[in-house]
């Protein structure tokens, strides 16, 4: 998905108003914050599930788009919260003032470091968390005639 979060892709598969939509791989891919729920198929695709709302057929070029703000919400979530791990992790070693051997800033370095790592599979879970339960995170807006 690129910043307008809007796409191509083929119909490959119906199953009543959802949509399997088969999307070509760019090089706006490596760098989009949605492709976590994008699902790799093989010869570099990438597939997701769309709601249906055009009626679009198996085999028809369609256009999809976010049903929410995917796009903001997961690049918030992506950037947002590592870098408030890592100054959590960096500060509470800093209000805590152990008196070790080392120095401080290392210390508060690997403590930064450990809260960034905590935040990640904070981050995964919330990411999981808004995407499970729902069928689609997606909808086809048009269909393109070639």
């Amino acid at each position: 998905m690129t910043a307008e979060t809007s796409h191509s892709g083929i119909v490959r598969e119906i199953n009543g108003e959802i949509a399997n939509v088969e999307l070509l791989v760019e090089d706006s891919c490596e760098h989009c914050s949605v492709k976590i729920i994008c699902k790799s198929g093989g010869n570099d695709n990438h597939s997701v599930t769309a709601l249906n709302s055009i009626d679009a057929k198996v085999g028809d070029t369609v256009v999809i788009s976010e049903t929410e703000n995917l796009f903001l919400k997961f690049s918030l979530i992506q950037y947002g919260i590592p870098l408030l791990g890592f100054l959590t992790g960096m500060f509470l070693v800093f209000w805590i003032n152990p008196q070790l051997n080392i120095s401080q800033e290392i210390v508060m370095f690997i403590s930064g470091l450990v809260g960034l790592s905590v935040s990640f599979f904070i981050a995964k879970y919330l990411i999981q968390k808004i995407t499970s339960g729902k069928d689609y995170c997606f909808e086809t807006t048009k269909i393109q005639h070639s």
